[in-house]
């Protein structure tokens, strides 16, 4: 990896923060499509989570993330999946 400048850490670290600011867009994008997800769900009377959709997400992750590896892209991902659905139900119009 090239260094430009002479502070290393900062470099790093500016590019921690726009990683982290993109991270940050994706997930909203990602909850804004898990609650029009739910509400299709909803009236069609389809169940909430769908363990092996998880799966296959999983893997398909798990493909690209390098050491991450599938056990802790699993768990991130089930973070990510039960908060956007906390906040698709938190959001969610009344009846």
């Amino acid at each position: 990896m090239a260094w430009f400048g002479t502070d290393p850490l900062s470099t790093l670290r500016r590019r921690i923060d726009d990683v982290d600011v993109r991270l940050a867009a994706l997930l909203a994008e990602r909850t804004a499509l898990t609650a029009a997800v739910q509400d299709l769900k909803r009236v069609s009377g389809h169940p909430g989570r769908d363990a092996r959709r998880e799966a296959e997400i999983v893997s398909r992750m798990a493909e690209v993330a390098g050491d991450l590896g599938p056990e802790r892209i699993g768990r991130i991902m089930d973070a990510v999946i039960a908060e956007s659905l906390d906040v698709a139900e938190q959001t969610r119009p009344g009846p």
